[in-house]
């Protein structure tokens, strides 16, 4: 009988047309099941079947993988300092962002040694968990066996490229109640986070369903708010052709979708904060389970400001976020 994971692995090659779909998109896959904390075949099997995991086995095209991946910081960096009373900004000649993709750079305010706050560009996209990227080695591994080439298999998983997880929905495993292995490390007071965005997109899956980016904002002046983050020092393979990269990353957390995003795409948004007291709550020393009320969704707060692009309109004529 075919595991869950091969089936996932042959029906992504399938349905994309690319050989090494199954290999990247099972480390998706790979960690949303990790994220669950299943443990059977059986429970691995309905997992596969549902909606959060046929969303990555049919994305719009190859790569496009319809969870919230696109946002704005449209602000200044000093309006950003300001509000996050953030006492020094390490890259203070930064222009706005009409547009941050993973794996690029984003502002980020958190907490140093020392108890105060600043503002640093960090890179989108926290640690995979270790089955997904063991998962992954496993399959390059049988691709090397089939041609008959050696492999150390220790280098080979440390060299595993990790593209990063941007999104942080299953704080609390499901199965326990209990914090989340993978995602338990980071969700002290040292590791929290602010994002300061201006507007996001989700894909339409909902209502036209035409999978293009709607973008929301908590009005049509974009006014500044953050997204709740967690983040870390880390290395290792985001691309084989850069190698090994020693890097600070981020992402932030989701949550239950409210309306309006609801409307388009109910799966998840983004655990938006759009008050002092909240933000400082976040960024304070209480532990995760005093904090984690803070992530719920925020019902009828935004409005949807413009549809399509990789960028928000409202700032065409700035930069998207920098490549490494």
């Amino acid at each position: 009988m075919e595991r869950p994971l091969g089936r996932y692995a042959r029906h992504s090659k399938d349905c994309t047309g690319i050989p090494d779909a199954a290999h990247v998109f099972g480390a998706c896959v790979a960690n949303t099941i990790l994220a669950s904390e299943v443990s059977s075949p059986k429970q691995a099997e309905h997992l596969i079947a549902s909606d959060q995991v046929q969303n990555l086995l049919h994305p719009d095209k190859w790569g496009a993988v319809h969870i919230c991946n696109l946002y704005s910081v449209l602000s200044t960096r000093a309006e950003i300092a300001r509000m996050a009373d953030a006492a020094f900004d390490y890259n203070g000649n930064a222009p706005p962002l009409a547009g941050v993709h993973p794996d690029r750079l984003g502002p980020v305010v958190l907490r140093e040694a020392d108890g105060r706050r600043v503002l640093k560009d960090l890179r989108w996209g926290m640690p995979s968990s270790s089955f997904a990227q063991g998962q992954a080695a496993k399959k390059r591994a049988e691709g090397l066996r089939k041609k008959g080439i050696p492999y150390d298999w220790e280098e080979l998983l440390r060299m595993e490229p990790d593209r990063g997880t941007t999104n942080v929905r299953n704080t609390t495993s499901q199965t326990t109640g209990e914090i989340n292995k993978h995602w338990g490390r980071w969700l002290g007071p040292e590791s929290r986070c602010l994002a300061p965005f201006t507007s996001f997109a989700e894909p339409d899956q909902d209502f036209e369903k035409t999978r293009g980016n709607v973008w929301f904002a908590l009005d049509d002046s974009r006014p500044l708010a953050f997204f709740a983050g967690v983040w870390t020092p880390h290395a290792c393979v985001r691309a084989i052709s850069k190698g090994w990269e020693e890097m600070e990353v981020y992402a932030f957390l989701t949550t239950d979708s409210a309306e309006p995003v609801k409307t388009y795409h109910d799966k998840a948004m983004p655990v938006i904060l759009t008050k002092p007291e909240e933000w400082a709550e976040w960024m304070s020393d209480k532990p995760w389970p005093e904090v984690a009320h803070l992530q719920r969704p925020l019902p009828n707060a935004l409005r949807v400001v413009a549809h399509g692009g990789k960028f928000d309109p409202a700032g065409a004529n700035l930069q998207v976020g920098d490549l490494i």
